[in-house]
């Protein structure tokens, strides 16, 4: 979809196609892993992820992501201050 970027216009596409994704579902981690899917096939991001904290232990856990296995994405939890991801 990227060819060229006429003054912004691929940026104002994505930006319009994740409000319709946004409006589109009340399922937290469906809509979260299909922004980041739209994301990464607008402007060729290869990885991401979305991270929130669990109050019942203080860890931040990947609770949507595009470009990682299965197993990276069970090993993304994070204590608050643990690498760059928990500050």
């Amino acid at each position: 979809m990227r060819q060229d970027n006429h003054g912004g216009m691929v940026e104002l596409i994505t930006i319009y196609e994740i409000s319709k994704i946004l409006s589109s579902s009340f399922d937290l981690h469906k809509t979260l892993h299909n922004v980041l899917n739209l994301l990464s096939s607008h402007l060729q991001m290869k990885r991401s992820m979305v991270s929130l904290v669990e109050e019942a232990d203080d860890a931040l856990q990947v609770v949507a992501a595009a470009g990682l296995s299965p197993e990276e994405i069970r090993r993304g939890r994070f204590l608050i201050g643990e690498g760059v991801t928990g500050r």
